[in-house]
């Protein structure tokens, strides 16, 4: 009966912990080997395990099959919750990849799907930004309050404290907060397309949409070797805003 008990609240646990681990930031990318995920989930969940508060499975009336898809959905939810941050990174890449015109360069990435080499490279730079600055530890700790605010037996959503309308502001921030920080970008390069036009009526036989596809892509690089310094502590403030759901 004993281990019954702890078998049950276990598998609830690693329920929970498979959902975030699939989701999070760093643990889930798909390059990484599902041996080592695997290893991860079930390490994790012997370590949880130890400091959940338990509960008797057998309590009649008791949906188990139920409270595992429902802790799974938990899971889940808070691994989406904590790469929210990098999503608002991922969308600075789309709007310069759109600006700069290489938005048709899509290569394959094993661990996103196709993206575009701006989005690659921000994403990845977000994401050693994400791990040195601490925000995978912050994910880990939330994860383990949430099964004191939501328990193993829990069915009301609503004691994990986040409500539907903070979810779609949530996504109004990040489209925000990528045109925010693209914004230093996106000011240079109407510079240097307002420079081309002004080429364009003075010298007829300049192509200022030829010149503008073949010199903005290597501007743009330069833009981003002096700029990327500046934004790395911004960049910082936005992973951390994003995780206050998990503070």
């Amino acid at each position: 009966m004993i281990f019954d008990l702890w078998l049950g609240n276990f598998l609830l646990i690693l329920a929970r912990v498979l959902g975030f681990i699939v989701e999070a930031p760093a643990l889930g990318e798909k390059n990484l080997p599902n041996l080592i995920k695997v290893a991860m989930v079930f390490s994790l969940s012997l370590m949880l395990s130890s400091v959940v508060t338990p509960f008797d499975p057998n309590t009649p009336g008791f949906n188990y099959p139920f409270a595992l898809v429902l802790n799974l959905a938990v899971g889940l939810f808070l691994g989406f919750l904590s790469k929210l941050g990098l999503c608002v990174i991922e969308a600075l890449g789309e709007i310069l990849d759109f600006q700069l015109g290489i938005n048709f360069a899509s290569i394959v990435n094993p661990s996103t799907g196709p993206t575009t080499l701006m989005n690659l490279l921000f994403r990845n730079y977000a994401l050693v930004l994400f791990l040195q600055a601490g925000c995978l530890e912050i994910c880990l700790i939330g994860l383990k309050k949430s099964f004191g605010t939501f328990p193993l037996n829990g069915t009301d959503f609503g004691a994990l404290g986040i409500t539907f309308p903070e979810i779609i502001k949530l996504f109004g921030d990040i489209l925000g907060l990528g045109v925010v920080l693209s914004a230093p970008f996106l000011i240079i390069l109407v510079f240097v397309d307002f420079v081309l036009a002004l080429m364009q009526r003075s010298a007829q036989q300049v192509n200022a949409f030829e010149l503008s596809r073949s010199a903005k892509p290597i501007i743009g690089i330069f833009i981003l070797l002096f700029l990327l310094p500046f934004l790395q502590g911004r960049i910082v403030q936005v992973l951390l805003g994003q995780l206050y759901f998990f503070k």
